[in-house]
């Protein structure tokens, strides 16, 4: 007999979204947003519509692989988990007593990125004494990037920008990737509150903003100093919160004269 069963979505994406599924106990049947869950309420995105599909898909590998051919042929036998398990602990001890634990590298990323699975194999590396390195240039960049501006914050909730009066949409495709944010901008637009576009590509969202300035590509960040210019030079920058809760803006302040609004174009 099919129940519904609440959980979460295990996907890359740091709301967690609510998701109801519809289950025998042994496979998932059907997903559907929750809409009971205060992020998403109900919302349910493309990758989870037909997750069943996915996970009990007839050639998802279920069984560890051993290469059995030169490396590039494609030749693998399916193995037992314990003869895996066996394989691996063994060569990592012959490692371990001939080289030393930073002689092997653990190489992996994310996974699905859950807090638990995306970490889960630290605390035993670190034990072992295996080296470390950065994971991923793309994301450690950007973290140290927004880091460096934002401090320490955690992820922003959706629910915060109903609080908000003007939406400014700065190179986000939100229909892509902040699906769970189109409902709150859908009734900003309903209560008469306007939101303006920034992007070098407008089609999907073009549709649910008051206006649309189109870029091109790789002149944002001049668009920005522009518009911090004017922040500075009309008075319009709150300079005691940015003395007190960020770094360097007497330093930054002293460069942006330079960046006046003509100044992209020349």
């Amino acid at each position: 007999m099919a129940y519904v069963q609440k959980t979460i979505c295990p996907y890359d994406c740091p709301t967690s979204c609510g998701l109801l599924a519809e289950t025998d106990g042994i496979r998932i049947i059907s997903m559907k947003g929750d809409p009971d869950h205060p992020a998403s309420r109900g919302l349910i995105c493309r990758k989870m519509q037909r997750y069943e599909r996915s996970v009990h898909h007839p050639h998802r590998i279920l069984t560890p692989l051993k290469r059995t051919g030169g490396k590039g042929e494609g030749k693998f036998t399916p193995i037992s988990w314990e003869e895996a398990v066996a394989e691996i602990s063994g060569r990592w001890k012959v490692l371990l007593e001939e080289e030393g634990g930073d002689s092997i590298l653990p190489f992996y990323y994310s996974g699905v990125m859950s807090v638990i699975q995306r970490k889960c194999g630290d605390a035993f590396f670190n034990r072992m004494g295996a080296c470390d390195l950065v994971r991923t240039l793309c994301s450690s960049a950007k973290g140290a990037g927004y880091e460096s501006v934002m401090g320490r914050t955690g992820c922003l909730d959706p629910r915060e920008l109903s609080h908000s009066d003007f939406f400014l949409v700065w190179g986000s495709n939100m229909k892509a990737t902040r699906l769970q944010t189109m409902p709150i901008l859908r009734e900003a637009g309903k209560q008469g509150k306007r939101a303006v576009l920034i992007e070098v590509c407008a089609r999907d969202m073009a549709p649910f903003c008051n206006e649309t300035l189109l870029l091109k590509p790789g002149t944002d960040g001049a668009l920005a100093l522009a518009l911090m210019h004017v922040l500075a030079r009309d008075g319009f920058a709150d300079e005691a919160f940015l003395r007190k809760y960020g770094e360097g803006y007497d330093a930054f302040k002293e460069t942006l004269p330079s960046y006046t609004p003509s100044w992209p174009r020349r």
